[in-house]
């Protein structure tokens, strides 16, 4: 028998004059928590949020599944040659050659990548947006240990330079690197 018990149930404001309120510091930190471990984990979760402003539509789900099944898959999930044939405005360049090259050197940064364009400038622009991402504060919270060298660097010297250009960068305290070349242009190394 219930005899007219009332509960009240008081949501206390999560902003005070503009401010974050004391007691929603961990639940707020415990998501950005939460979302980092996801981005490391996953290429679409990286992608939201190194790039809030990306429009996620169902086809980036299945390119960012056959991705990572290709970059990192085991046994009978794993992917040895993938291609992707999409129209124009459809989000490869920017999961395939901007978002994965920096998560993959985030989660493996020993791992050498080469990228080729029908366009040496497209190949250059390309490394250059990787950079940025790689830079970011936001992929610095992701990825703490994944670092570029500070400025732009044109060979390795005696005094243990990276490499950071327009072609080609390292990855500072790992064996990691980054390669890009058009048609006609070459890759050694």
């Amino acid at each position: 028998i219930v005899f007219g018990t009332v509960i009240m149930i008081v949501k206390a404001p999560e902003m005070i004059n503009g401010q974050l309120a004391p007691w929603m510091l961990d639940v707020k930190t415990s998501k950005d928590k939460l979302r980092i471990v996801k981005a490391r984990k996953h290429l679409l979760e990286f992608t939201k949020y190194t790039f809030p402003e990306y429009d996620i539509n169902w086809h980036h789900r299945i390119i960012c599944n056959y991705l990572e099944r290709w970059a990192f898959g085991q046994g009978e999930n794993a992917i040895r040659r993938l291609m992707i044939f999409m129209p124009p405005g459809s989000g490869k360049s920017e999961l395939v050659s901007r978002r994965l090259p920096a998560w993959i050197f985030g989660r493996s940064p020993d791992v050498g990548i080469i990228s080729a364009s029908y366009a040496a400038s497209l190949a250059s622009d390309m490394n250059r947006d990787i950079q940025r991402i790689i830079d970011s504060d936001s992929y610095v919270k992701v990825f703490p240990e994944t670092k570029l060298s500070g400025k732009s660097v044109r060979s390795v010297t005696i005094t243990g330079s990276y490499q950071r250009n327009t072609e080609n960068f390292e990855i500072v305290g790992h064996k990691g690197y980054y390669k890009c070349a058009g048609v006609g242009g070459s890759i050694t190394g």
